[in-house]
């Protein structure tokens, strides 16, 4: 026989419809990367959609690829294949990329593009978009993604969208004109400390948080209002940290929760304990020699101070490093915990609630167990031998 369609060709390469004759051959044998396709296909057809004309050059070139499959099944395919006849009509796709907003939304709508969305799914995971969970997801009947419209959002899929090949809508470019604005002139809108006549002041402060601050922060001594700047998402001017004589270190601690120092663990350590930090995490990634002899000179200058050596607290698999402090469990009086794996923090029989975590970037974004401050450091050099 032969068939009216190329539709009828798919749907027995997909075992839909029965072929006239089975005597030699009953189905296709499909390679196994066109099943996808054909099943894919089938659905269309099935569903009177139809296929794109990317689909349809496919199909045609599938139905050729199995001729000799369906002689054997007395279908003789290439009349048809030759001037092919299509049963439904030709599926037109919207490949439209736009960017669009309303009061509460973002929205990316374009076809369907796995890489595409790969990537935004790279992006909420390292923490560059912010999302509600089910709420940012790609709807796949619309097709299109959608944010909330926050400032990080539309700064970062602004610039996703204009490398994608995004049209964005007027309203959309007139958010992100806003945004800009504020970006290019953060003094003037962002939340943030000054010194005026000798003591800290609020900028840009909605009223619920001047108010917060007056009753709660203001009575507190300087050191404690600047720390307090940082937990409250205040930015701190670096004319403020000058004016009240702290170091560059300190001014990095004190500038944001997460900071990167070029600087050694035991410089880290004390400025921490000097800003009045006094509950620190530190976590080694590694056990070469260089790391343990710091780790027993940050002990002998924190006894040195005055401290208590019970409140110097090492916990780790590696022997040598235990051995540089004879105390492994923290209790309400420990200052300082080393350790080389974070989740020992925050287990059964070992809880520590540090205000900074200080390690070479063994931990993520994820696991800050409690840590108001996280500071990173560049990794250590090793050393060929043990010193002991």
């Amino acid at each position: 026989m032969f068939p009216e369609n190329i539709e009828y060709c798919i749907q027995i390469m997909n075992g839909t419809v029965t072929p006239p004759v089975t005597k030699y051959q009953s189905s296709i044998k499909l390679a196994r990367y066109d099943i996808s396709f054909v099943q894919n296909a089938t659905f269309f057809i099935n569903n009177g959609q139809g296929l794109t004309e990317l689909q349809r050059n496919l199909a045609i070139k599938l139905t050729n690829k199995y001729r000799r499959q369906y002689k054997k099944m007395g279908i003789y395919i290439d009349k048809i294949v030759e001037n092919p006849v299509w049963a439904t009509p030709l599926r037109k796709v919207d490949r439209t990329k736009s960017f669009d907003v309303d009061n509460e939304s973002i929205y990316l709508k374009f076809p369907y593009d796995q890489e595409r969305i790969k990537e935004l799914h790279q992006q909420i995971r390292d923490g560059q978009l912010i999302t509600e969970g089910s709420q940012s997801n790609w709807k796949q009947t619309e097709r299109y993604w959608k944010f909330d419209l926050i400032e990080p959002n539309m700064v970062v899929l602004w610039s996703w969208a204009r490398d994608n090949g995004f049209v964005p809508s007027d309203d959309a470019k007139k958010i992100y004109d806003k945004y800009q604005e504020i970006q290019l002139n953060k003094k003037k809108y962002s939340i943030h400390a000054i010194v005026e006549d000798g003591k800290l002041k609020i900028q840009n402060a909605p009223e619920e948080l001047q108010e917060y601050w007056n009753t709660n922060i203001a009575k507190l001594d300087i050191k404690e209002q600047i720390k307090s700047c940082t937990d409250l998402a205040i930015k701190i001017d670096f004319d403020l940290l000058n004016y009240y004589n702290y170091n560059s270190i300190q001014q990095k601690i004190l500038s944001d929760r997460k900071i990167n120092l070029d600087c050694t663990l035991k410089e880290a350590v004390f400025n921490c304990l000097d800003l009045g930090y006094d509950k620190i995490a530190i976590g080694l990634n590694s056990h070469s020699p260089k790391n343990i002899l710091e780790v027993k000179g940050i002990k002998s200058v924190f006894i040195s101070r005055g401290y208590e050596p019970s409140q110097f607290v090492v916990n780790a698999k590696n022997t040598a490093l235990n051995n540089a402090s004879e105390f492994h469990l923290a209790d309400e009086t420990t200052k300082i915990v080393v350790t080389d794996r974070m989740s020992r923090l925050n287990n059964t029989t070992f809880n520590f609630e540090c205000d900074v975590m200080i390690g070479y970037g063994m931990y993520s974004q994820r696991s800050l167990f409690n840590s108001n401050k996280v500071i990173s450091l560049p990794p250590v050099e090793e050393q060929e031998e043990l010193p002991f």
